[in-house]
């Protein structure tokens, strides 16, 4: 048998050029003597995965001696330009082999994977719950296992693995002197050492060269798939582990049964039904993550829990939990929360604190309330649309306040809500203190609306138009069997209804804040107040009055309560309003009332 004289593999028919390396001759020493150097290099770059200091390394062992800096350079160039394998087919085989897996025509997929550092067997099922695990470590042989006279140096059995020679002259019957490597010695001596792997009946066998490139290894894989008939083989490096790659394999397999969320539906009659929100819709594959937008109501006390179930068409009582953890919920605030599954098949959640919950599945169902707290509410937001001090946390503590009310109901029948927006006066005298309005109506609607507010420019005047807004609130149509509520969130003090001894201009329109109060308590309108500070900082003494009008005005405003924008929250402000309707020990969250859908897939 000739063999070539470059990476000694066998040629055949002899005087052909080389399948391996492409060498032919004729064979000029200082061609050849070049070829057998980049060769080298090539398998010293491979078993370096990188580390150039290997690659120093093995220099020294090159045949020809140490080359010069730019031609292992060059190698490298080379063998980074070299195609990859397409593994498309094999690719597809596997995910195949993985949906019968998940209906059950397979009890367990084994993938028999070559390494660098040698040959490891692991095995995938499913779960109770239909999804595909990657089980622990089956088997694993080291090379030095299966050929004891391979080097203990990583580095020099790597080079060996890869197909490099090394030092001495390689002979007509492909002999190598002074320590040089015989490829077809290491893959005799693995052949005849090849364990006998047990598997389970109904269980598919993959074969994964891990190595592709490195020419000995890629001779024991053909040995394998005559030796274990695989049903595919897939060529994908993996040089650190195996476990990555087949991760990502094992999250290809679709979901066998359907996985809900299960939250909380308050339907407008008021009584409290769970509602399962699919997560994994059954036949989807768990390497998107799934994604849900939550809500923990206000008025219910410590963490949300979070039950993921498995469900078919009976009551609740029968759904079966795959997961039940407690979720560190900001009350009033709509949270997303992503799901996806590690290589054990259990769930992993992003977004939120998670803790083991200290509820089961039956201690969950006993505390979900049957019905939310009757009681109506209608609720009008009045808020200062200026720049200037804390401008940007009163717009957002009304949007988010907004929001909430919408997620705490999905009825306007339960609370209604408007939103009324007053910027400054002009001193050319029109009455253009409001700058929009929405009168009572749905929380969904008022939300859209508080979303495009922005603020006016402050015209450097003390006051707001607060008196205009509030003539709107007066105007309001209350229902006669509802809490009604007027938050005020702003700084300046309302204009006054005439021009008195201060130094703010008075309204276009005359109306006077006192009586407009007046009549809102009259007619039982509680008043909250939000104030900051509107930073008019140390004034002259005529300013005073102005000063004494502002504090109070905003006592007055704040007849109910009194709040600072800089630490007023969500739960404080419903607290106050009155719109909390489940029960203190309420466990499940509900879906985030948005613009769209409340749960989606991420792409």
């Amino acid at each position: 048998m000739t063999r070539c004289p470059v990476c000694c593999w066998a040629v055949d028919p002899p005087g052909r050029p080389c399948q391996v390396c492409d060498w032919s001759g004729p064979e000029d020493a200082a061609r050849l003597a070049e070829a057998r150097c980049r060769w080298d290099l090539r398998a010293a770059h491979l078993a370096a995965a990188g580390d150039e200091s290997v690659v120093d390394k093995l220099c020294d062992v090159v045949r020809g001696g140490r080359p010069d800096f730019r031609v292992v350079v060059t190698a490298g160039e080379k063998l980074r330009a070299e195609p990859a394998p397409d593994p498309d087919r094999a690719a597809s085989v596997v995910a195949d082999l993985l949906a019968a897996l998940v209906i059950d025509d397979l009890h367990a997929v084994a993938f028999l994977c070559v390494r660098p550092d040698g040959l490891e067997v692991h095995t995938a099922d499913v779960n109770g719950f239909r999804i595909t695990r990657l089980k622990i470590l089956d088997w694993h042989w080291s090379w030095q296992d299966l050929d004891q006279d391979l080097p203990v140096d990583p580095a020099l059995r790597h080079f060996a693995l890869a197909g490099g020679i090394g030092r001495g002259d390689v002979l007509a019957d492909g002999d190598v002197k002074d320590a040089g490597f015989v490829p077809a010695r290491i893959v005799d001596a693995i052949s005849r050492a090849l364990p006998e792997i047990a598997l389970p009946r109904r269980t598919a066998l993959v074969l994964i060269n891990g190595a592709p490139g490195w020419t000995v290894l890629d001779r024991v894989v053909e040995l394998l798939a005559r030796h274990y008939w695989p049903a595919t083989t897939l060529a994908h490096a993996m040089a650190e582990n195996a476990h990555t790659l087949l991760q990502g394999l094992v999250r290809q397999a679709p979901v066998g049964l359907s996985h809900d969320v299960v939250l909380l539906d308050p339907h407008p009659d008021g009584v409290v039904r769970l509602s399962p929100w699919p997560v994994f819709r059954m036949g989807e594959r768990t390497s998107t993550p799934g994604e849900v937008e939550l809500y923990a109501p206000v008025g219910a006390d410590g963490p949300v829990s979070f039950a993921l179930v498995v469900r078919d068409d009976s009551r609740p009582s029968r759904w079966r939990p795959v997961n039940i953890v407690a979720v560190n919920l900001p009350r009033g605030r709509p949270t997303r929360i992503g799901i996806t599954f590690d290589d054990q098949a259990d769930p992993v959640f992003t977004g939120a604190e998670i803790s083991p919950a200290p509820w089961s599945w039956p201690d969950l169902l006993q505390a979900v309330p049957r019905r939310l707290a009757d009681h109506r509410i209608d609720v009008v937001f009045a808020v200062e649309a200026v720049t200037g001090a804390h401008h940007d946390e009163r717009l957002a503590l009304v949007r988010d306040t907004i929001t909430a009310l919408d997620c705490e109901v999905r009825d306007g029948g339960w609370v209604r809500a408007g939103l009324i927006v007053y910027g400054q006066h002009s001193s050319s005298g029109p009455a253009d203190g409001l700058l929009s309005t929405v009168d009572l109506t749905d929380p969904h609607t008022v939300r859209q609306a508080a979303a495009v507010v922005h603020p006016r420019p402050n015209t450097y005047d003390l006051a707001a138009a607060l008196e205009d807004a509030l003539a709107r609130v007066v105007a309001q149509s209350w229902r006669p069997d509802a809490v009604r509520v007027l938050v005020t969130v702003g700084s300046r003090p309302p204009y006054q209804d005439e021009q008195r001894m201060d130094h703010a201009l008075p309204c276009p329109a005359h109306h006077d804040w006192r009586v407009l109060t007046d009549r809102l308590t009259a007619e039982g309108v509680h008043r909250i107040a939000v104030w900051s500070d509107p930073g008019f900082g140390t004034l002259p003494h005529v300013y005073h009055p102005t000063l004494n009008h502002a504090a109070a005005a905003w006592r007055t405003l704040g007849g109910t309560a009194r709040l600072n924008a800089g630490t007023a929250s969500v739960p404080e402000l419903l607290n106050l309003i009155g719109a909390t309707f489940v029960t203190p020990e309420t466990p499940l969250p509900y879906a985030a009332a948005t613009s769209a859908v409340a749960l989606r897939r991420t792409t």
